[in-house]
Order: C-alpha cells, then structure tokens, then sequence
C-alpha cells in the first residue's frame, strides 16, 4: 500500500516520536509511506515540505488567532489550544489522489476544520492517528476534565470569553465534515476512544483501539549497577527517573510530583531512605529546581537526544514516576517498561491500559499524591518486587507494543477500509522525501469573512476609544481650570471679608465638573458679588500704589 502521512512537525515532541515508530513498522512490511509536514526543516531529508501559498487575508487570520485564543485562556490549563480556522488546502494536491490511505496525525497549524473535511471527502480511506483530544474538539488538546466536546465545546471553560464562537464552530465544522464511512480514528488508548466516541465526530463511533509502539531492540533492559554508574550514580542508591521536557505543563503533574515527595518524606521508610543520603531523583529534559526544595538529591542527566542514551537512563532508574493528570499512552511509560523498569503514575488516561498494579508496575487512585508515594516507596525498599514487575513490564511490552504489532494493526485497518470504501488510486508515484509540494493556505468558508468583520469592529472600537479618551483628556484639563477657579475664588480677599460664599456653596475638589462649573456660575452670579465690586476695586487701586501684595487670576 501507498500510504500518506501527514503532520505539522516530522521529529519534534511526542507525537511525531510516535508517529515515526509507525511509519518505520509500516515501510519495515513493505508499504510505502511518505511523510508531509509543515515544518518540513526540522528533518528535510526524510520528509516532503508542503509550501503554504497565502490567499488574501489568510495570513492576517492565521494571525489573529493566536493572541485571540492566548489572550482568553483561563488558569483552568494551559496545555496547547489551537483555532482550527485557518490552514493548507491539501486535498487540493493532486498528489494526495496517488495514495491508497491517508493517515493523518498532529496537524493542529496545519490543517483547518474545512481543510480535514475536504480531505475526507477526496475518497480514499482517511486514518487519524490521535495524539491528544485536538481532532474532536473545538481547540483543547486536553480539556482539564470537561466533557464539553461532547455536546457544543460552548462556552468553553479553558477560554474567559470567545465572542466569535470559535469553540463551538470548529466542532460543529468537524462532526459535519468527518462523520463519513471512509474516516476513522485509530486511538493507542482506551480512554481517548472512549472520548472521541462521545464527541460523534467520527461517524458510529468508529474509532478504534490500536496502541503505540517502540524500538525493542533498542529499548531493553540492561545491568542496572552498570547504568547507574554510566550516569555517576551510585549502585547502592535508590533512584527515581522523572521526565520534564514539559514540568511547567499542569497536566504533566508536576505539583503533585513534589507534594508525594513530601508525603515520601513523612513515610519512615522515606526518612530512612533520605536520612541515610540513599534516595535521588534524577530528571532529563528540563532540570526543575522546586524538587531541591523537598530535601531529595537532584541527578539531572540533562536533555538527552540520543535514544541509547535515554534506553540507559531507564534502565539505571529503580522506578519511572509518571504523576501525570491527564495523558494518552505516555512514549515515557513503554520506553521505561520496555527496559524493564517499573512505572508508578495515577490511574489515568491510557496508563492502566498497560500498567498493571503490583504486576508490572504500580497505579495510585487518581491526584491522591500520598497513595503514590507509597506505591513509589514500596518499588523502592522492595528490590526483588521492583525486579519482578520490571520482567513483566518487559514481557507485556514485547506481546504488543513491537513496532511490528502496530504496523499488522494498521495494516489490517487500511486493507478492511479500503476494502469496504472501494478506492483505487490514481496511476503515477507519490512525492519523494526531501521535496516540497505547494498548497493554498486559506482561512476556512465563512470564518474568513467573520474574522474581516471581528477584525473591521476592533479597528472601529479602537477609534472610539481613542475618541473617548480625547474626550476625558478635555474634561480632565477643563476640570482643572474649573478647580483652580475655585481655589482662587476660596482664598479671595473678598470672600475672606465677606464670608461668602460660604463652605457649603463651593463644591468639594473631588466633586463632578458639572457641578463644580455650575456651583461656580452661581456664585458668580449671586447678590455678593456685585455687592464686594466695590471692595475689588478698592483692593486692585491698593496694589497699583503698591499697597500690599498683588492677587492673581481671576479674582482678587
């Protein structure tokens, strides 16, 4: 089979990792399998570069989306949350016809709503591969524990306002454009199926259950004396590995990280461990400081590119800590399994799919961050039960999760998919890796003209604005005269002889400008004035004989 894949980026982040380990299953039975990306430089040689062709207004939409979405968000998340409005026209490629199958993965900046519909609409089978909740959303890749995706994704409680109603356009946009027998979505977990099935963007829920996979020829377990020394640690200590390439990501669970080290520290098989200098954790990716704040010996190996290197790191760690609060089938969880170390994380999202409680590995009830220090603590003091559920980690990663399993699943869905569709592509090759094929970038029907008039309305408001703020800008400076009439008009020499106006006539300093002008006009206009004229001029004759001292303003 002729397969096209596509995505956003072909190497970096998670979800190309994974989406490359398919890609090397299938070719590895025979398939040809092209990759388009956008970010076609991150790796030009092993994929096909697709060239945006902006059409008018397309780029200033791509644009304004983006602080129009990041200028919303709520504290609820802030993992990724993409307008999917604007993107490439791919089905408009001629290319995309010579395929038997497209399967299609992170394409959030690449590819709009309208621009997936028209893809399923081309005719041959269309896979999505799910990487997060992104395809049957209205923007969220994760959504914190809503289940708006379900019904209308509105109001959307990760954004503060949309008053565009982009949430709920773009899923509806979706279900009417994906809900087609030649689509499915293919799910490495159960938990996400579940959710896309809710979500009715995939036509009689079909979506089905086909995990990851991984190299397990690389990722295997190896002597862990020996690893740990490779990294300067010492044999004789307990080690703990955590992941942070994302620690500032909530979902990743960071927070709960550091308070279920505090509960290990509470735990008298934690002090022990701490007092006796025998407990680390070592981090990859980006070293978190806050953990040296819970009295734990920091390891940072570091970032780590090199997959031998990160296959060692594994296998030095006594437990992988994957505290995470919402997650797929972390590459985290079967890389570390693979090479036969336990992982110990909440009974979320796709872990208990393949993580086992007291088999191989070990599952805490969900955010109860002292039952996970336990469950870290129990893998830690208890070197043969961690050695035990490390073998069997192993042996469940190599019953399903070789690359070769994956690429036989997928492979059985393309042939029953293309089977049922009746899809027979068009005679001629497909586009060779390091190429680049050119597609129009549009705003989506519809949209683009919403966005003109959105945009159109902020130019007029912000002339208003503008306006309104000369508007203040004239009444503060005439407040200020009004003001220093009046202070004049309280210190006269007149009034002071007089005694009128009294305290309760002349407005207070921080009373409106009407009232002050109009108590002004009244004061002018009253019997005292006229009845001191001639006190004023008899007070102006004294200081041109320069008699006393000579008044400014308005009055003497």
């Amino acid at each position: 089979m002729r397969v096209a894949v596509l995505s956003k980026d072909p190497a970096r982040g998670g979800a190309p990792r994974a989406m490359r380990r398919l890609i090397r299953g299938l070719r590895e039975r025979g398939h040809r399998v092209d990759l388009l990306c956008l970010d076609h430089d991150a790796d030009p040689a092993g994929s096909v570069g697709v060239r945006p062709m902006a059409e008018p207004g397309a780029e200033d939409a791509a644009w304004f989306f983006g602080p129009y979405i990041g200028e919303r968000r709520t504290d609820l998340s802030n993992t990724v949350f993409t307008a999917q409005t604007v993107g490439c026209a791919l089905a408009e490629m001629p290319v995309l016809r010579r395929y038997d199958v497209i399967n299609i993965h992170w394409v959030a900046e690449f590819l709009s709503a309208d621009g997936l519909a028209a893809l399923a609409r081309l005719g041959p089978p269309v896979v999505f591969t799910l990487h997060d909740m992104a395809p049957f959303t209205g923007g969220c890749h994760y959504s914190a524990g809503c289940e708006g995706y379900a019904a209308g994704c509105t109001p959307c409680p990760q954004l503060a306002n949309d008053p565009l109603g982009v949430t709920g356009w773009v899923l509806e946009r979706k279900r009417a454009g994906l809900a087609r027998p030649n689509v499915v979505a293919a799910s490495p977990s159960v938990w996400l199926a579940e959710a896309a099935r809710r979500s009715r963007v995939f036509a009689g829920g079909r979506v089905h259950v086909l995990p990851n996979a991984l190299e397990t020829d690389l990722f295997i377990p190896t002597d862990k004396a020996s690893a740990k020394r490779a990294f300067g640690l010492d044999p004789e200590d307990r080690v703990l590995l955590f992941g942070a390439y994302h620690a500032g990501e909530r979902r990743k669970g960071f927070e709960h990280l550091t308070a279920m080290l505090r509960h290990m520290r509470e735990d008298g098989r934690g002090r022990a461990l701490l007092d006796a200098g025998r407990l680390t954790v070592a981090t990859f990716g980006l070293a978190a400081p806050e953990l040296s704040e819970q009295g734990v010996r920091l390891h940072d190996l570091g970032y780590i590119g090199d997959d031998r290197r990160l296959a060692a790191a594994y296998a030095a760690a006594d437990a992988v800590v994957l505290p995470s609060l919402e997650d797929n089938q972390p590459n985290i969880m079967l890389e570390a399994m693979a090479c036969g170390t336990p992982v110990a994380g909440f009974a979320i999202g796709g872990l208990p799919d393949v993580v086992k409680d007291r088999v191989n590995g070990r599952l805490a009830a969900p955010f109860d961050t002292a039952a996970l220090a336990r469950a870290v603590l129990d893998l830690v003091t208890e070197p043969a039960e961690a050695a035990a559920c490390g073998r069997a980690a192993r042996r469940a990663i190599e019953a399903g999760f070789t690359l070769d399993h994956q690429a036989e699943r997928y492979e059985a869905l393309f042939a029953t998919m293309l089977e049922e569709s009746g899809w027979h592509a068009e005679p001629g090759e497909g586009t060779a890796a390091g190429g680049s094929v050119a597609a129009p970038f549009r705003a989506d029907a519809g949209f683009g003209r919403l966005y003109t008039l959105y945009r159109d309305l902020l130019a007029e408001r912000g002339a208003l604005e503008a306006e309104l703020n000369r508007s203040r800008a004239e009444l503060a400076a005439l407040d200020r005269c009004i003001e220093s009439a009046l202070d004049r008009m309280r210190g006269s020499t007149a009034r002071r002889i007089l005694g009128r106006p009294g305290n309760g006539t002349l407005p207070s300093p921080d009373a409106p400008a009407p009232e002050k002008l109009d108590r002004l006009a009244a004061a002018l206009l009253s019997g005292w004035w006229d009845a001191g004229a001639p006190l004023r001029l008899l007070v102006r004759a004294a200081y041109r004989l320069g008699i006393g001292r000579k008044s400014e303003g308005l009055l003497p």
